[in-house]
């Protein structure tokens, strides 16, 4: 039997993924298009019945980098101020506990993991979150950059930061071994899961000058039978209270 909180989640990634499949089929074109998959099919086919090779002449990679560079040349400052003058020192904590996070989390690379996603992909997407196992089990709030592909976003929200949207959901594809290695705790519950196939991958018709595999969204679920590992899909769901 299905925990009704699971099955709410499993139908809502189903929901939202219809919603946006053409943007994420779009989103991994512009990644392998970024990365020097440039040709399609059909062009690679012309251009060798001509003798030609499909040389690329990647000039988008460099146009994202120095992107990059610029707007992170300086490293994010923050300041609090309080609303009267009682407030100054909690403020002031406030501004240096927000640096303080951001030097543990290296929040420098999530900002430009970030970036990457917004000028590759159309979205960017950094994320809170509590570690309990941080500072030697003391417990650390930390910041992370998360693939917008694994985000799947109430599509009725209109709101640019998605403040209005009721859910948002956060699945991927880990293998069993790293499920267990990160959640040592739930090694029962790890181990008797079910593998399911609510992400499904998208095909494109970009090709590269050796096939090179420039995302893992078309890898799949196949293994090898000798390896008994297994691929399993995790749906964290966040609701609006």
């Amino acid at each position: 039997q299905i925990d009704p909180k699971v099955k709410r989640s499993q139908d809502l990634l189903e929901e939202y993924s219809a919603a946006r499949s053409d943007w994420a089929k779009q989103a991994i074109e512009d990644n392998e298009f970024r990365c020097g998959k440039q040709w399609t099919d059909d062009q690679v086919k012309t251009l060798k019945s001509r003798n030609q090779s499909p040389v690329v002449v990647n000039v988008i990679h460099s146009a994202v980098e120095q992107a990059k560079a610029l707007l992170t040349t300086n490293k994010p400052r923050f300041q609090s101020t309080g609303r009267e003058d009682s407030d100054r020192k909690t403020g002031r904590v406030f501004s240096d506990l927000m640096t303080y996070i951001w030097d543990i989390s290296n929040g420098n690379i999530a900002l430009k993991e970030a970036i990457d996603d917004y000028y590759v992909k159309g979205m960017g997407c950094i994320m809170a979150y509590p570690d309990p196992d941080a500072d030697l089990g003391s417990g650390e709030v930390l910041i992370k950059s998360i693939d917008p592909l694994d985000v799947y976003i109430d599509p009725s929200s209109r709101d640019t930061f998605c403040n209005d949207a009721h859910h948002i959901i956060i699945a991927k594809k880990i293998m069993e071994h790293e499920l267990l290695g990160q959640y040592p705790e739930m090694t029962e519950a790890i181990k008797q899961a079910k593998q399911t196939s609510f992400l499904n991958g998208y095909d494109t018709s970009r090709h590269g000058l050796n096939n090179e595999l420039t995302t893992p969204y078309n890898k799949g679920t196949s293994r090898s039978l000798a390896d008994q590992d297994r691929e399993l899909e995790v749906i964290e769901r966040y609701t609006k209270a």
